[in-house]
């Protein structure tokens, strides 16, 4: 038997299923599973939701077109994409607000710190591009992202550290 569902009643399953009440995307992040890599996107997306917190889609929209991180051709319901498949990875959450009725806001459900922790991120662009730790402070002083401060860190770590053979 068939049941025919009204707007309302797809609605609320849509949101129920986006927010794991069926486990259909609490299972990506289960301790037993590896987490799905996040692409340059996803990361930039989630550095809006550490940003500013909870926030609309447009806004992280906007955002990341204010910040350079999407050109403005992308279409808004690109990143809505991207926000839907961080919630599916289980590094997002959504909920709708009660006032105004209806709105979407997006929160990240992990911290910058744990994204750090995941070796496999940094490894995957390690490898992918055979970098060196030298290269990759180049990289950085080549960009003008290194501080006094940075250079004084890497100088007092370079110095307390033993080198591997």
């Amino acid at each position: 038997m068939h049941t025919r569902l009204g707007q309302q009643e797809k609605i609320l399953l849509l949101h129920l299923t986006k927010i794991g009440v069926f486990g259909l995307f609490n299972s990506a992040m289960s301790p037993k599973r590896k987490s799905p890599p996040l692409s340059k996107t996803d990361l930039a997306i989630l550095s809006v939701l550490w940003r500013e917190g909870t926030v609309t889609g447009r806004q992280v929209y906007d955002a990341m077109v204010a910040s350079k991180d999407v050109p403005k051709t992308v279409a808004y319901t690109t990143v809505k994409t991207y926000l839907d498949r961080l919630i599916h990875k289980g590094y997002a959450k959504m909920k709708i607000l009660d006032e105004p009725p209806g709105v979407y806001v997006y929160e990240a459900k992990i911290t910058r710190e744990e994204v750090m922790e995941q070796h496999e991120v940094l490894e995957h662009v390690v490898d992918s591009l055979h970098l060196t730790p030298s290269a990759m402070v180049r990289w950085f002083a080549g960009r003008g992202k290194l501080t006094s401060k940075d250079l004084g860190e890497l100088r007092q770590f370079i110095d307390e550290t033993k080198p591997s053979s």
